[in-house]
């Protein structure tokens, strides 16, 4: 490709027109720019575009009204249509000889008419111009124009349909306008109604656009970047566009961007162009975890289900938890659970909207490829490596997942038995981490939600905390600490716990606790850090303490 294709100014356009002419021109292609730009305009710099834009108009219809007249008289259609104009203004016309004389006198004859609507035209685009903004007063002053001041005769008809189309499309004024001079009555209003639709939705320029497409579109050059009221789909410009975004996704978001914000009539096709860029990154990155987000999508009808989002989501966090693991055989492990979600949510994609899926279905298909590739890397490893892991000690503060995962290390093999009994119990066990200070065992709990990562969910508590002085501190601490990690509302304040004994507040705590509606696709884990704590408020009341302990 040249440089030109790849130049990122175009999808980039000016705040205001360099000329009164390219104000006319975005008049026809450009409604959204002239739209934000009459905004901008306090009404004396309106009037003064407004006139400057209007004397450009002047010379366009000038031009065309000049070479109606010439094909009138060249045509002689007064002659051939006699009964189509007034009887004393064709008499008068036969008895002249010379080209040059009918042409003239058809011009003497029809340009009072003329001025009319100009200065018609003028008139009303300033009253609307002033009350509603630049973009308003073009509007009603050249249809004023074109509907009053260029509606006499087959001279007026023809210049009045050239000038249509330079606003509203040429076939659609070339229609009109000829009907006008060459019929009056019901036959010319039935085609002014059918052109005004025919060029309302571009038909006029739709063979040339389709045309132009046969030739290949891509996101630097298409109509798209010239024309704002495109209002039909052009013929496998959407597959050639989605088709493009699956090999330069950068390129197509580029292109979706200056679509939502240029060409509001494209706003389906930008969907489904960042569904296939979003296709095309996961296309270009199998196994990256860090591309599975979703694309942003505007119409509602275009949107992935919540399923398939849902599903998404779990396909990463099963491929994140598989980069974590530093053990071989968990390694598999997790990856024999990333392979099993890949194809539920690859099953998910083939039931979603057609518009969009296939791109998804070509990305999935290489990912499903190299993940079994990689399996058998991994079973390969597995042959050759022995299950011994290296135990790197390091001590210091408790580290947390937020800053210090990178230097959490140190005891793997405690981490990977860890792991493997918690994922190997029927029941929830319970587990007692003893050792000197300094050795860990608050990190490990830190840690311990990014150590199992899928199918769990952690609520630390430090029994040494400030909240807790108390075994009704301790339960209302807990039962707070639950209710914000599974986001749901306090069921109790701290009172409620410090009115009962310790028994009625373990009654209490416990009660609420069986009422969770937990969802299955996870198991709750209370990590107590300091547990030891718990010795010495008991021994406040060893009485209630040996209640408590039997009730628990």
């Amino acid at each position: 490709m040249t440089a030109t294709l790849h130049d990122d100014s175009v999808f980039s356009k000016p705040e205001a027109p360099e000329n009164s002419w390219q104000l006319l021109y975005w008049i026809v292609f450009e409604p959204v720019l002239l739209e934000r730009y009459s905004e901008k305009l306090n009404k004396k710099q309106t009037l003064s575009v407004f006139l400057k834009a209007y004397c450009c108009v002047v010379l366009i219809a000038l031009a065309i009204y000049l070479v109606g007249c010439f094909v009138i008289a060249a045509a002689d259609t007064p002659t051939l249509f006699s009964t189509h104009y007034e009887t004393e203004f064709v008499d008068n016309y036969r008895m002249l000889t010379g080209f040059e004389q009918k042409f003239f006198f058809i011009v003497q004859k029809s340009i009072v008419e003329l001025a009319v609507g100009l200065a018609g035209g003028l008139a009303v685009g300033l009253v609307f111009g002033l009350a509603s903004g630049l973009a308003s007063g073009l509007a009603f002053g050249l249809a004023f124009w074109l509907a009053f001041g260029l509606a006499v005769g087959l001279a007026f008809g023809l210049a009045s349909g050239l000038t249509n189309g330079l606003t509203n499309g040429l076939a659609s004024g070339l229609a009109s306008g000829l009907t006008n001079g060459l019929t009056n009555g019901l036959s010319s209003g039935l085609a002014v109604g059918l052109g005004f639709y025919f060029s309302y939705f571009r038909l006029c320029f739709y063979p040339l656009y389709s045309i132009r497409s046969l030739f290949g579109v891509n996101f630097y050059a298409s109509p798209y970047h010239k024309d704002a009221m495109i209002w039909l789909p052009l013929w496998g410009v959407e597959k050639q566009f989605r088709r493009l975004a699956l090999a330069t996704p950068e390129d197509a978001l580029k292109f979706v961007r200056f679509l939502r914000e240029y060409r509001p009539l494209q706003s389906k096709l930008a969907d489904c162009i960042a569904h296939a860029a979003c296709a095309g990154t996961w296309l270009n990155h199998p196994l990256a975890f860090e591309s599975l987000e979703p694309p942003l999508i505007e119409n509602d009808k275009l949107q992935p289900s919540d399923n398939w989002l849902k599903q998404l989501q779990a396909l990463k966090g099963r491929l994140v938890a598989y980069r974590q693991q530093m053990q071989l055989s968990l390694k598999q492990e997790y990856f024999q659970r990333f392979l099993k979600q890949l194809d539920a949510f690859n099953a998910q994609t083939l039931v979603e909207h057609k518009r969009w899926r296939d791109e998804y279905l070509q990305a999935l298909a290489l990912w499903q490829k190299v993940a079994l590739e990689e399996q058998q890397k991994l079973a390969e490893q597995a042959q050759q490596q022995e299950p011994i892991t290296a135990n790197v000690y390091m001590s210091g503060e408790a580290l947390r997942p937020d800053t210090n995962y990178k230097v959490f290390l140190g005891r793997d093999d405690l981490k990977d038995e860890l792991a493997r009994r918690i994922y190997s119990s029927q029941q929830m066990p319970l587990f007692l981490f003893q050792g000197q200070r300094r050795v860990g065992k608050t990190s490990l709990l830190n840690f311990l939600e990014q150590l199992l990562v899928d199918g769990f969910k952690v609520v630390y508590q430090d029994l040494q905390g400030a909240r807790v002085s108390s075994i009704q501190t301790w339960l209302a601490d807990l039962q707070a600490r639950i209710s914000e990690k599974l986001s749901l509302p306090a069921k109790f304040a701290v009172d409620d716990f410090l009115n009962d004994d310790w028994l009625t507040a373990w009654q209490r705590f416990e009660t609420w606790l069986q009422t969770l509606s937990l969802d299955n696709s996870y198991k709750l884990i209370l990590a107590f850090d300091e547990y030891e704590e718990l010795h010495r408020l008991l021994q406040a009341n060893p009485e209630q303490g040996a209640r408590l302990l039997a009730a628990m």
